[in-house]
């Protein structure tokens, strides 16, 4: 059920973004490439700033423990505070390019809306997952043949999506091909990125729900561990705990590369996707800005998540006297 509601959040902010932006060609004929970076920056944090409180609503227990509550809390400032700060952005928006007073009004109104359905469809899907009967399951890090076929579905959904748009344009628009084949290409590789990312965010998910058992859906809890595995801080940790951590570490030592490996595919989709739109000089303001952006992130998420990668892998291996059977970590070499 959350797989269904996960692609279908995504269809829809990807719509809702999509029709954003038409309003906002529109409505606005030519407001220049800054103002329509600012207006796309607004709209995006209107739509997946509840999309990601949302999301962490529907997995994480936000009233388990004190240090839950006031991680939600943390949370929920967060994105109150951006969708203000969009709100901000908008309204300059709309006064400087001279947009009808409705845009704001309606870009705000949606962004309201969407916190409001992402706090309820996720509280309703963690207790609609809570109300069924637990499944009781010994803690067992994943093998390395385990991890192989997590590695060869996202190879085979690459291949396979490759191919398959390939054959789609060939069938029916074979005009592309006669204009361009490196368009072509172009269009089925960016396809191909795109599900092979899925494809690795569906093989995550079971190492997801693994860290969330081993802290019992506490946010806070989980918090506390990645502290101190991920970013090396001297925590009192009682024996539990400890093992907890060591656990946590085998984990996340096997789940964040692949976070980074769907991140970068879908990156590429997204940069592969803007650059083909480079040709068409009305886009070009937009999709400038947007490639620097995603050039920025990357600069700024890459390192830190090797780094988180490698500090996993160490605790771990450091601890493995506790949880003798998280032995099929790999090393950092």
């Amino acid at each position: 059920m959350k797989v269904v509601v996960y692609i279908l959040s995504v269809l829809i902010a990807t719509a809702l973004i999509g029709g954003g932006a038409f309003l906002v060609a529109v409505t606005t004929p030519d407001p220049g490439s800054w103002l329509i970076f600012l207006a796309t920056m607004a709209l995006t944090v209107f739509v997946y700033g509840p999309l990601v409180l949302g999301s962490m609503l529907a997995y994480w227990d936000a009233k388990r423990s004190d240090a839950s509550k006031r991680y939600f809390a943390w949370w929920y400032r967060i994105v109150v505070g951006l969708e203000v700060l969009a709100a901000i952005g908008i309204v300059i928006f709309a006064m400087l390019a001279d947009a009808p007073v409705w845009l704001p009004v309606l870009f705000i109104a949606v962004g309201a809306a969407l916190i409001m359905v992402a706090v309820f469809v996720g509280a309703w899907l963690r207790k609609r997952e809570e109300a069924r009967a637990p499944v009781e399951r010994p803690w067992l890090p994943l093998t390395r043949r385990e991890i192989l076929r997590k590695i060869t579905k996202m190879v085979v959904t690459f291949v396979g999506a490759f191919v398959i748009g390939l054959a789609l344009l060939a069938l029916f628009a074979r005009e592309i091909f006669t204009e361009s084949l490196v368009q072509a290409l172009g269009l089925a590789v960016g396809v191909a990125f795109f599900a092979a990312a899925m494809a690795g965010i569906l093989v995550t998910m079971p190492l997801f729900r693994q860290i969330r058992e081993i802290v019992g859906r506490d946010a806070g809890q989980v918090r506390k561990l990645a502290k101190v595995v991920l970013k090396g801080k001297r925590l009192d940790l009682d024996e539990e705990e400890q093992v907890d951590a060591t656990k946590y570490a085998a984990v996340a030592a096997i789940m964040l590369p692949f976070q980074l490996a769907y991140m970068m595919l879908l990156y590429a989709g997204i940069i592969l996707q803007q650059v083909q739109l480079l040709a068409n000089p009305v886009a070009r303001q937009l999709v400038i800005p947007m490639l620097a952006l995603l050039v920025l992130l990357l600069v700024v998420v890459v390192p830190f998540s090797v780094r988180y990668i490698r500090r996993a892998r160490a605790y771990a291996r450091e601890h493995e006297d506790l949880v003798p059977a998280v032995s099929p970590v790999p090393s950092a070499s």
